[in-house]
């Protein structure tokens, strides 16, 4: 038995699911009326007109048998469930991947957004600076004009100024790099952890196609 062979469509009856109700009555009555009209007296100009109602009469033979009827239906019926589950594995690889892309996306803003945010407060960390150091030019400018310390005095306050300037800008600089790698240490756990969460997800969806094929055989074998 071909089951590329539509056996109720060659009788222009539904094949889907309505298919199982229909009764010998039903399928005796729609053979008549298609062998009116298929006949080769009927059709004497079609050079397929007696290969068309050979069909149509093996589609009825096969039909009007209970037997072989419940052998078609039952492998159009598998046919029908392996074209759902096709469609629902197609429909969940189709749903991973936009929801892969759309993560991977926003996370990719956010990381622009991050990053142009971090340029920002560098900017604005480096213009305090700036202004600090202007400020500190100018009141000494302005202690150098107003007093006249001893040599030594002026020696010591110079590099007691100048080691505390060093300290600041090193701890200044640890702090930054400490930050900018705990930062980059947590952007890449949070990477990964998405990541094992489409795997997971994936998998499920995989597992679950799996378990539905296993119990579509057993039923079958029983």
């Amino acid at each position: 038995m071909e089951v590329a062979v539509d056996h109720y469509g060659v009788l222009n009856l539904p094949s889907d699911e309505k298919s199982a109700d229909l009764t010998e009555e039903d399928i005796s009555t729609a053979y008549k009326k298609m062998a009116l009209r298929l006949h080769p007296d009927k059709n004497p100009n079609d050079p397929n007109a007696t290969a068309n109602f050979q069909k149509l009469l093996s589609s009825y033979e096969i039909l009007k048998d209970p037997k072989t009827r419940k052998q078609f239906d039952d492998m159009l019926r598998s046919k029908r469930q392996q074209k759902a589950e096709h469609d629902l594995r197609q429909k969940a690889e189709r749903d991973l991947r936009q929801k892969a892309e759309y993560d991977f996306q926003r996370q990719r803003k956010k990381q622009e957004e991050e990053a142009y945010n971090f340029q920002q407060q560098r900017k604005k960390q480096a213009e305090e600076a700036y202004n600090f150091q202007q400020q500190r030019n100018t009141e000494r400018q302005f202690r150098q004009k107003n007093s006249k310390p001893s040599k030594t005095t002026a020696g010591d306050f110079q590099q007691q100024k100048r080691k505390k300037q060093k300290e600041t800008a090193y701890n200044f600089e640890e702090q930054k790099n400490r930050k900018q790698e705990e930062k980059a240490y947590n952007q890449e756990q949070k990477r990964r952890k998405h990541a094992e969460e489409i795997r997971e997800l994936f998998k499920s969806v995989i597992d679950e196609i799996h378990k539905s094929r296993e119990r579509q055989n057993q039923s079958y074998k029983y």
